[in-house]
């Protein structure tokens, strides 16, 4: 699956239910992810894209919601 595919879908889930631990729980491991590979390809390709310490902000607040 497209990794952007699979965060626009995540939030949606997440909007219509938002007690949807299992597409939360997934958001935050999708961006944990996004976060790695670009940190280790070197960061954002541009400056309309969040930079990897902003996704890896995102991936644990998301899963950190869960605990």
């Amino acid at each position: 699956m497209n990794r952007n595919l699979g965060i626009y879908w995540f939030r949606a889930a997440i909007q219509l239910q938002f007690d949807f631990h299992r597409a939360i729980y997934n958001l935050g491991t999708v961006l944990y992810g996004l976060a790695e590979d670009m940190s280790r390809t070197g960061g954002a390709v541009n400056t309309k894209e969040i930079s990897p310490d902003e996704l890896y902000n995102q991936a644990a607040i998301y899963i950190g919601t869960l605990i």
